[in-house]
């Protein structure tokens, strides 16, 4: 992550409504073209190889990251208070959203050429219209 995309990242995590967060985790995994997978590409990773990040992971700079909230659903993060105090606060107010943006990068998100497919292009907006996104 580019100090320039950390300081977006933390901005957006300060100033920004439901419909920025989703938007924003959509065009990064839109522009990164990829999961994020292990190394073994057998899970999704908050972080993984090659510095891709799944729809929670592009939501905390590297610094935040720990590797100890691998394995661990967004939902078990909150859940225990794992987050650092900010970051929980905020996306707490989004956990259910942000559970299925997760399960969306894990579950759904189908890449062709590195960009979506159409079963999850169809997901997206099923999303959108679930959590009246524009």
């Amino acid at each position: 992550m580019t100090p320039e995309q950390a300081l977006q990242v933390k901005a957006l995590r300060v100033h920004s409504n439901r419909s920025e967060i989703f938007n924003y985790v959509i065009d990064h995994l839109r522009r990164q073209g990829r999961p994020s997978l292990s190394f073994t590409r057998a899970d999704c990773r908050y972080r993984g190889v090659e510095g891709a990040m799944c729809a929670i992971g592009a939501l905390f700079t590297d610094d935040e990251y720990s590797p100890t909230w691998e394995g661990n659903g967004i939902d078990q993060l909150l859940k225990f208070q794992r987050l650092p105090p900010d970051i929980h606060e905020c996306l707490s107010q989004h956990d259910q959203m942000l559970l299925e943006l997760q399960a969306f990068h894990d579950e759904w998100l189908v890449y062709k050429d590195g960009a979506f497919n159409k079963r999850s292009e169809d997901r997206v907006a099923s999303l959108r219209n679930k959590w009246c996104i524009q």
